[in-house]
């Protein structure tokens, strides 16, 4: 559901159910370190709105709910206000439907062909856990017994799944979502679990110098390994790339035994780019003008 301004300053009082699934760490697009700095306003939530498929999904969400309507014969009450958990406050949903009747809850997803595989066969309730838990949590907020997720995969394979109450599930997300609710009114961040993280609370150097551990020893070690065999391993694509290009000379393509599928192209193609030097000679103040210091941090191993 796309929600207002409005709807999401009001779900910063709360976790939401596209906030579960991160808030107990599983989810592949943020993380409780991400979430928890958003819901204590440090950082402001990324905007986007613009995003091919945040945007198609929403555009998408009408006709999903109607083909679900017309295929279930379930008449969808489209909720407004955002619902919240009786029992558990911090606990909120903005669903995208409701069978009153049944008491059902019911999503609208869209997913691309490359994450059609998260997503089982027809008839099952195997769907990708994010959208599991975010189910699981919404059934916990209205006290339903099935959530049904209609998904529009590809653009042309259209689904519903049917999930039922999980309340060992429940149970648990509940507990996980208490804690990390917790933290954000304690003011107490949840541990760094990625670099992008680490991007988020440790910006700056302060030019000091920190005495390593036996563990850290091994973690370096392992880690100039690593980065040696993978330059060894771009020298030997290097090098393969040029006997293949060598022997293709100016030909586009190369073919086995005639076969009509390529085996490899080499195609010209053609690169604008910006010539940034040449600019900022022609126009220095104007390059002044638009250049902004972004400071970052890098990563080098020494010997």
């Amino acid at each position: 559901m796309a929600l207002t301004a409005e709807q999401l300053e009001e779900r910063m009082g709360g976790l939401g159910g596209s906030d579960a699934a991160i808030a107990v760490g599983l989810s592949s697009y943020s993380t409780p370190l991400q979430l928890y700095m958003e819901k204590t306003r440090i950082i402001v939530p990324d905007d986007i709105g613009d995003v091919d498929a945040i945007y198609w999904g929403n555009r998408l969400e009408d006709i999903i709910i109607e083909e679900y309507s017309r295929r279930t014969e379930n008449v969808v009450m489209r909720p407004k206000d955002m619902l919240r958990h009786p029992k558990h406050n911090f606990m909120t949903a903005n669903l995208d439907g409701f069978v009153e009747l049944l008491k059902r809850v019911v999503e609208a997803k869209t997913a691309n062909l490359f994450m059609a595989k998260e997503w089982g066969e027809l008839g099952t309730d195997e769907i990708p856990i994010t959208y599991l838990v975010q189910t699981q949590h919404y059934l916990s907020v209205t006290g339903s017994e099935i959530a049904d997720v209609a998904v529009l995969i590809g653009g042309q394979d259209y689904r519903i799944y049917e999930i039922p109450r999980d309340d060992d599930l429940i149970t648990n997300l509940i507990e996980a979502e208490r804690a990390f609710w917790q933290r954000v009114l304690d003011k107490n961040p949840p541990a760094p679990t990625n670099n992008d993280d680490l991007k988020l609370i440790y910006s700056k150097d302060n030019g000091l110098a920190k005495e390593t551990t036996e563990e850290i020893l091994d973690v370096w070690g392992t880690l100039k390994e690593v980065k040696t065999e993978i330059k060894q391993m771009l020298e030997q694509q290097e090098d393969l790339e040029f006997k293949l290009k060598k022997y293709m000379a100016e030909s586009t393509t190369l073919t086995y035994q005639g076969s009509v599928k390529p085996m490899a192209t080499w195609k010209t193609q053609d690169n604008n780019r910006f010539q940034g030097e040449d600019f900022k000679q022609d126009y220095p103040d104007l390059h002044a003008k638009y250049t902004k210091n972004s400071p970052s941090r890098v990563l080098r191993l020494k010997k």
